[in-house]
């Protein structure tokens, strides 16, 4: 999967979703993972196994809770790939005169490299970006969607 830096590959089932932080207007919620097998890179040893991935979710003074039980019905109910980004992992390019590392960074936390392709399921006639907004594909979705099974994009992903 050209082009897409992560921290850590993971086959991964959905252990819970709840709401998380809020920054300035901005409220996430946290999606907590159960790990089955690491596929590249590493988890990091500090967050003792607790898998806990971040998404920006809704704008106050709109309630978080419609969005939380939207995206407990878009993720897998089975084990997908996530795609994963430490929040301690500083970008590899920033703006001139921007800090090394991002001030609003949880260190506990990660996020999906993308959010059309940071999370991949087995759909009903292939692989499919799970998070996905409904548009045509491209990049690492789109080369994630030609595959047949999540098994191929296992192997892909070990590769």
């Amino acid at each position: 999967m050209e082009g897409l830096a992560s921290t850590a590959t993971v086959l991964a089932e959905v252990a819970d979703v709840r709401p998380g932080r809020t920054l300035g207007d901005l409220q996430f919620l946290d999606v907590e993972l159960t790990v089955t097998e690491v596929l590249r890179g590493a988890l990091r040893p500090e967050l003792g196994g607790v898998v806990r991935v971040e998404f920006p979710a809704a704008f106050l003074p709109d309630p978080i809770e419609a969005t939380v039980e939207t995206m407990r019905s878009q993720l897998p109910r089975n084990p997908s790939v996530w795609l994963l980004r430490w929040q301690g992992e500083p970008a590899a390019t920033r703006k001139p005169g921007a800090p090394a590392e991002d001030p609003t960074a949880d260190k506990s936390l990660y996020r999906v490299v993308h959010p059309q392709c940071g999370v991949f399921a087995q759909g009903e006639h292939g692989v499919l970006a799970a998070t996905a907004r409904p548009e045509p594909a491209s990049g690492a979705q789109r080369e994630a969607e030609q595959l047949h099974t999540l098994s191929d994009l296992v192997a892909k992903a070990n590769a």
